[in-house]
């Protein structure tokens, strides 16, 4: 599905004047179907990969290729603006700060709702696309009554199991998560690790996650990475 190979990545310290390698020479797949877990230690450049992965980053060498839902492959720097707007579809993301994916001036109904309008290929009608939402909702052990609240209104928790709802409504293939549970109680951590498991194993959502939750993600996951 992802296939990185040899990305180096540098930054320049301008305070020093001195250029430090963040990814050197990285080389890893990431396989349909599978749960990757990405481990390093903290600066070892797991948010550098995971921003060059989302194409939120450049890298300085080395190559990328992604193999898209209906078959054919390219690298990164050979997408057209369409090929773009379908891998931002297929490859969704998810933060430890789920905060961030709200607009806090805004109820949640109207943010999910906003799925649609972004990707109007996907809407069926406002009734059936908040059916849709509302079946998601349950998946994740979410009352409907959350969608009339403010992200202020709602747990780190309940905010995180959103923002994964938010990201299925576009059905992809692929969920990329940046330490998706480090402000999280262990019951939450626990619910939101269980429903991955069952996405990745009931739908081939493929998972790839960096984490420092070491023995429950050990229990999940297929592959280890190294950063």
């Amino acid at each position: 599905m992802l296939k990185v190979d040899n990305v180096y990545k540098k930054y320049v310290q301008r305070d020093r004047g001195e250029v430090k390698s963040v990814l050197n020479n990285l080389s890893f797949f990431v396989k349909k179907g599978a749960i990757t877990w990405l481990r390093g230690d903290s600066g070892s450049g797991k948010s550098t990969i995971i921003k060059i992965l989302l194409r939120l980053l450049e890298y300085d060498s080395g190559k990328i290729t992604y193999t898209f839902g209906d078959g054919h492959t390219l690298e990164y720097s050979a997408f057209s603006k369409r090929d773009n707007v379908i891998f931002r579809r297929e490859v969704q993301y998810i933060s430890q700060q789920p905060e961030s994916f709200f607009d806090p001036s805004t109820i949640m109904r109207k943010s999910m709702l906003e799925v649609f309008a972004i990707h109007r290929e996907l809407s069926r009608g406002i009734d059936l696309n908040m059916s849709l939402i509302e079946d998601v909702l349950r998946t994740v052990k979410l009352d409907s009554d959350r969608l009339d609240r403010f992200p202020h209104q709602l747990s780190g928790g309940e905010l995180q199991r959103l923002a994964l709802c938010r990201s299925l409504l576009v059905q992809p293939r692929l969920l990329i998560l940046d330490e998706p549970f480090s402000m999280l109680d262990e019951r939450n951590t626990n619910l939101i690790m269980d429903f991955l498991y069952a996405l990745n194993k009931e739908h081939n959502v493929s998972i790839f996650l960096s984490s420092h939750n070491r023995d429950k993600i050990c229990d999940i996951a297929d592959e280890v990475i190294y950063c």
